[in-house]
């Protein structure tokens, strides 16, 4: 709901990829975490939280 109501907003985004990293399904994280970056491109914390998931 979050996502419909605010979707330029990287927060809710980056929100939803924690809850998936946390439930270890890094296909939906990393999914969440493009669409926040591409929002901020600039955020360091998630250009390497990426990173990471594409290990």
């Amino acid at each position: 709901m979050a996502a419909e109501k605010f979707p330029k907003s990287s927060i809710v985004f980056t929100r939803w990829g924690d809850y998936y990293t946390l439930k270890n399904d890094k296909v939906n994280a990393l999914l969440n975490y493009e669409k926040a970056l591409k929002l901020e491109p600039s955020d360091k914390e998630l250009q390497e939280k990426v990173k990471e998931l594409k290990k």
